[in-house]
């Protein structure tokens, strides 16, 4: 065997990491009998069950969900039996390490250890937490994409300490790429994405039709969160739709794909891809809310937006699958709002279906009200990750009620009724940060972030926007393509031209109402060149612009330009946002 190929033990991790159990050599075992009555989720880790009944400790312990011990009826079920019915990888192998680097160990370890919690955000997600981990001793080319994500971070992290120069943290206006290296652990980096996009391609052209549509799935978001991680968003752009274009006769919410797929091919309990593949569409929804995807806001017209049948089973055995569930419909009515910044260019008959819809999905909002109390109430945990889950569940809940209700509103006037609501979201907002202090620097959930710039937007009440602004001054990471200083700047820009345009009753009319629509970033001058959108249009119904020059390293003092005195900060915040 190569010397490049030896097992090996973990290298020591750099400074400011986590440090994670290094990996031991083999160790032959006793020649014993296999037991094959463990778990599903312990037979998948390739772990020792303790068979505890109806959930083993283990997975518990471990921070699973145990999918319990179905199988074969006589109990002697083996692990292959429980994967997915796709064809699989050729590359197969029981543990990555044994074709890891030295160099590189100590990436896979950081990934496996800490960035899959981080990259979970703000809920348990299984995808993070047990599918992407499993699949890199499996494929090689996840493999090669998770050691990319691992030592990009670890790069990010450690850039201030070993990097020649300042080097700035990745975002939309500063990305990294490989032109420019900012560490060894950036160079290693660049070196596993290359293979990955290369094994990806080769995998393609070789077995398009025999792929995988799961392996294909879970590389396409192992990509596109590299590419978003280093701040390219144009190229993480390209991925999402590369990826949409490929998967779609896969993606249920795929507007017109989805219904022939599921009708050609039906999928065996045991598949989980159905419990994933929301996430590729949740991307491009919640990219299409920013200026930094392009394609993304002309996507979210592929996304089926009927929520008539994704209800919640008030028999969820456990929070993991009530967060799928709740997932896909979220999505669903994420796109909903996005479709409807049409509606008023909509025949008659065609705005008359919308309406009807917008009322379904918040006859479902209240359903799902219910199920969350009930969660609430009567299932407390003492668990973390649960409580976690249910909290950012009622956020979204919560910023869905308000969207939805006003989302038809031409004027945008409505939201002016609903202040109530308002200060209820900033208050469960705020009551999340103070209890689970995140301290991660990038996650792919969009729910924290996105629900305060909501309240800032379309929340016309002044002190209640600054606080929720206030927030997000604080906040340090990245919510997938939402960058807390760039969206805040963008949109308190549009926020100081409604502050200013108040009338001596306090009122912000409908003509003074403005969004944030484009952005155009001047490198060479280092501007950021901002279009923003009035809420109606002129009298000949064309819509009224206007171009707003931005410091992207200053953010908008709107209370100091308006005269406004009040301290909007939320008092110890700062403590309990693990701040660095």
């Amino acid at each position: 065997m190569p010397q490049a190929h030896r097992q090996v033990a973990i290298a020591p991790r750099p400074a400011g990491i986590t440090p994670i159990a290094p990996l031991q050599p083999k160790k032959r075992r006793a020649s014993k009998p296999k037991v094959r009555t463990g778990c599903v989720s312990c037979k998948i880790r390739r772990v020792k069950c303790d068979e505890q009944k109806p959930t083993c400790e283990r997975c518990s312990k471990d921070g699973f969900s145990c999918d319990g011990y179905g199988g074969h009826p006589h109990g002697t079920s083996t692990v292959k039996a429980t994967m997915p019915r796709w064809p699989r990888p050729h590359w197969r192998n029981p543990h990555p390490s044994r074709l890891i680097r030295q160099d590189d160990a100590q990436y896979f370890d950081f990934f496996r250890g800490q960035l899959v919690y981080e990259l979970s955000g703000y809920s348990h997600s299984e995808f993070w937490l047990r599918i992407v981990p499993c699949e890199s001793t499996l494929d090689k080319c996840a493999l090669e994409s998770v050691l990319a994500i691992g030592a990009l971070s670890t790069a990010i992290r450690l850039a201030p300490h070993l990097s020649a120069q300042s080097t700035r943290r990745p975002s939309a206006l500063h990305p990294w790429s490989a032109i420019v290296m900012a560490n060894v652990h950036h160079e290693a980096a660049v070196r596993h994405y290359i293979k990955a996009l290369a094994l990806f391609r080769s995998r393609l052209e070789a077995e398009m039709n025999k792929a995988s549509p799961r392996s294909l799935l879970i590389v396409s978001l192992l990509l596109i969160t590299f590419e978003l991680l280093q701040g390219d968003m144009k190229s993480a752009d390209s991925l999402i739709t590369r990826s949409i274009n490929l998967l779609k006769h896969t993606l249920k919410l795929h507007r017109q794909e989805g219904l022939a797929q599921q009708v050609q091919t039906p999928r065996s309990s045991e598949d989980d891809l159905e419990d994933m593949e929301h996430l590729l569409p949740l991307i491009s929804i919640m990219g299409g809310y920013t200026p930094f995807l392009l394609s993304q806001s002309s996507n979210i017209q592929l996304w089926d937006t009927t929520c008539g049948r994704v209800l919640p089973n008030c028999g969820q055995p456990s929070i993991s699958k009530l967060d799928i569930q709740w997932n896909k419909f979220h999505a669903r009515a994420v796109a909903f709002i996005g479709v409807t910044m049409k509606f008023q260019t909509l025949p008659l008959p065609q705005q008359r279906d919308t309406e009807e819809q917008r009322n379904l999905i918040l006859a479902q909002l209240r359903v799902w009200q219910i199920e969350l109390d009930s969660w609430c109430g009567e299932r407390t945990c003492d668990e973390p990750s649960r409580v976690r889950t249910l909290q950012i569940m009622q956020i979204q809940r919560q910023t869905l009620l308000i969207c939805i209700s006003c989302c038809l509103d031409a004027t945008d006037m409505m939201y002016d009724d609903f202040e109530a609501e308002f200060d209820i979201l900033l208050a469960r907002c705020v009551e999340y940060l103070r209890e689970s202090r995140p301290t991660y620097l990038f996650t792919l959930s969009t729910s924290i972030l996105s629900a305060l710039l909501v309240v800032v937007n379309r929340c016309r009440v002044h002190n209640i926007r600054m606080t929720a602004a206030g927030i997000i001054r604080q906040i340090q990471w990245r919510e997938g393509a939402w960058e807390p200083a760039l969206m805040l700047n963008g949109k308190l820009a549009g926020v100081l031209m409604e502050e200013r345009s108040r009338d001596k009753d306090g009122l912000i009319s409908s003509d003074c109402r403005w969004f944030w629509a484009a952005t155009e970033w001047e490198a060479e001058r280092k501007q950021l060149v901002a279009t923003y959108v009035r809420a109606v249009p002129d009298d000949y119904g064309q819509p009224v612009n206007k171009t707003l020059v931005l410091d992207p390293d200053k953010v908008l003092d709107v209370c100091s330009a308006i005269g406004c005195r009040v301290d909007h900060n939320i008092e110890h915040l700062d403590l309990l946002l693990g701040k660095r």
